[in-house]
């Protein structure tokens, strides 16, 4: 069943730019030179997806008035969440050495990847709760 739209509603243009901005840093991971990329060509691929389905989401609310509580939304949240999850996975379990202004070794370096831990498994139960909203959405689909 879906909700009713609400009243207020981000401007169209928010939507499109959000998508171009996203395809474009999806096409430059594709095509730039791989050097570009330290950390492998996945990182701004992801990024650019989860923007990309971010203005997806604003141009189906406000042009195409899809209920911002409806099934859509559910799929499109669940992608960006686990999107999102995966790259704070990244950031916690990498071993990539945070360095400070002085090129030295950042102190506390543990601190850091604790916190994108936390915040991994929050947007990761994040996931996990739209999937079940997905799936009550889908068994009272009539």
């Amino acid at each position: 069943m879906d909700a009713p739209q609400p009243n207020k509603s981000c401007p169209p243009g928010a939507g499109a730019v959000a998508v171009l901005i996203g395809l474009s840093i999806v096409l430059f991971g594709i095509i730039a030179p791989a050097s570009q990329f330290p950390n492998g060509r996945w990182l701004p691929i992801l990024v650019g997806f989860m923007l990309t389905l971010a203005g997806v989401q604003i141009l189906r609310i406000s042009v195409f008035h899809q209920a911002a509580g409806g099934i859509g939304t559910s799929i499109i949240a669940i992608c960006i969440y686990f999107a999102f999850s995966a790259v704070l996975f990244w950031g916690a379990f990498s071993d990539g050495i945070i360095e400070n202004k002085d090129g030295h070794p950042a102190k506390y370096q543990w601190l850091g990847h604790t916190i994108f831990g936390i915040l991994a498994l929050a947007a990761f139960v994040g996931a996990i709760l739209f999937i079940q909203k997905l799936v009550g959405q889908l068994k009272n689909r009539q």
